[in-house]
């Protein structure tokens, strides 16, 4: 019977940790800061997870060996400096971006968090509206639009946003359990080193 070495514990349970992370992130709920559902669809939180267990059980199969030390530090640095470029543009489209819809949800009226886009692709009519009315903001143009964002913004802007917008979501997510998986492989070459 083959005995465990420190350095294959390190690994096994790098490898639980990274790909239950990963897991989580596609399953878990809405923040309440992140816009509304009707926005961001799930379907980013799930090419998050698949593309973090892909690439982690890739990288726990072909690198696990000490002579890939290199390798996996380039790919942790990659992906860390992708996860901070995702989060960067993130929170400037959470926080320059998102705006208050009031919408009925089970028979209750709720503020939900939607995705708006720059002010330059309002439609002409609200870009008129603003200019006449110069104490307001889109703020109130999707206040007084009865949910119909097409009316405030153009759609293809709109949708252009949102592409944006997932795709930050899964470097940051991706980038991010890829760069701490890949911390756990070169912790365990030494832990390898510490034990021979």
């Amino acid at each position: 019977m083959k005995h465990l070495k420190p350095e294959d514990v390190t690994q096994a349970v790098t490898a639980l940790l990274s790909i239950t992370t990963a897991v989580y992130g596609g399953f878990r709920g809405r923040a309440k800061w992140e816009p509304h559902t009707q926005d961001i669809p799930k379907g980013s939180q799930r090419i998050a997870a698949l593309i973090s267990c892909a690439i982690i059980s890739a990288i726990l199969y072909f690198l696990r060996e000490e002579s890939s030390s290199l390798l996996v530090a380039a790919i942790m640095v990659v992906c860390g400096a992708g996860a901070f470029l995702g989060f960067h543009d993130y929170l400037k489209l959470t926080s320059g971006m998102t705006y208050d819809m009031i919408k009925i949800v089970d028979g209750k009226e709720t503020v939900v968090k939607i995705l708006g886009a720059k002010k330059q692709y309002l439609r002409t009519a609200a870009q008129e509206h603003l200019r006449d009315h110069p104490g307001e903001t889109p703020q109130d143009l999707v206040n007084g639009c009865g949910g119909d964002l097409n009316a405030v913004w153009h759609k293809e802007a709109r949708s252009k946003i949102r592409s944006r917008y997932e795709r930050d979501y899964i470097f940051l997510t991706s980038g991010g359990t890829i760069a701490l998986a890949c911390a756990g492989v070169l912790l365990s070459h030494v832990v390898a080193n510490i034990s021979s």
